[in-house]
Parts: structure tokens; C-alpha cells; sequence
């Protein structure tokens, strides 16, 4: 019992300390276009910033676009697979009628008898 107790407490302190050591590393943005704060010419400065917005917003274009590329490409990956599901499905029932076999359309009950409950109500424990 003392052993479980000092585990526990060693455990959470551990995870304590790593959330605090998480806390004080930021995530910063890209660095690829960062300003210098020694740079004295507000001109430059201006520019610079301009440039950084206009980066930020032409990534962001990208991403957009490549977003809209990636869910046409899912849908048609979804669209052929279903079709590849009911080829192979027409497949397998041709094979059934060429062998004579008979498919179950249904599966049977496992528990015939089992009470359905209804929806929001919660089954009554059994006292102990």
C-alpha cells in the first residue's frame, strides 16, 4: 500500500513538472522571416512587417487551396471504393449461384428473448 501511495505521488509530481516545463516554451511562428529588433530604420521595419503579413497570407493561400484539393481527392477515393465494394459484391453472389449455395440475408438472434429498453432509461441494478 505504501509503495502504490509513494508511486502515485512520484507519478504526479513527474507529470507536474512536465506541464510547468511545457508552460514556458512557446510556440513561436515561423522564423523564416523574423524582424531583427536592433533594426533602428522605421522604413525598413515597416517593410519588413509588410512582407511578413503578405508571407503569412500567401501560406495561408496554399493551404486553402491545397485543403480544397485534398477533399475532392477523399471523395474520389471514397467514390471508387464503394464502386470497387459492389463489383467485388456482384463478384461473390455470382460465385454463391455458380456453387448453389444459399447466402443468409439475416443473421439470426442470439438472445430471442432479450427485453429492448428504451431510450433513456437506464437498466435497473441488481441489489447486492
Amino acid at each position: 500500500m505504501k509503495l502504490t501511495k509513494l508511486t502515485l505521488i512520484c507519478s504526479s509530481f513527474l507529470l507536474m513538472a512536465s506541464l510547468i516545463i511545457a508552460e514556458d516554451k512557446l510556440i513561436e511562428k515561423d522564423k523564416f522571416l523574423r524582424i531583427n529588433p536592433n533594426i533602428t530604420n522605421e522604413v525598413l521595419r515597416a517593410e519588413l512587417e509588410n512582407l511578413v503579413i503578405e508571407f503569412d497570407v500567401e501560406k495561408q493561400r496554399i493551404r486553402n487551396s491545397f485543403d480544397k484539393k485534398i477533399e475532392v481527392l477523399k471523395e474520389e477515393r471514397r467514390l471508387e471504393m464503394k464502386s470497387m465494394k459492389n463489383e467485388f459484391g456482384e463478384k461473390r453472389e455470382a460465385l454463391f449461384i455458380k456453387y448453389g449455395e444459399t447466402r443468409r440475408k439475416t443473421k439470426p438472434a442470439i438472445n430471442p428473448n432479450k427485453v429492448k429498453r428504451e431510450k433513456g432509461k437506464r437498466p435497473l441494478r441488481k441489489s447486492k
